[in-house]
């Protein structure tokens, strides 16, 4: 499934492709400079979203994306529909 994730402040998006509900390393790095340039910019949310209908669906289906960890405190990011 693709996913768009926006930042209307800098007035960006990214798309990804989205398998399961977790994002990789590489994907929350491509989104976050694809988002918001400036790296001591606090713009947007964990992968520099903003805005409303940040994350969407090609079918408009609205998503949420938090902070988690797996068994080995290893952090990554879970994308789940609102």
């Amino acid at each position: 499934m693709m996913i768009t994730v926006k930042n209307d402040f800098h007035n960006s998006e990214c798309r990804l492709r989205l398998r399961g509900q977790r994002l990789s390393i590489w994907q929350i790095d491509r989104c976050r400079a694809t988002l918001c340039q400036p790296d001591d910019c606090w713009c947007g949310g964990i992968i520099k979203q903003q805005g409303p209908d940040s994350i969407v669906d090609n079918e408009g289906q609205q998503y949420a994306a938090r902070l988690d960890f797996d068994s080995d405190w290893n952090w990554f990011v879970r994308i789940s529909a609102i």
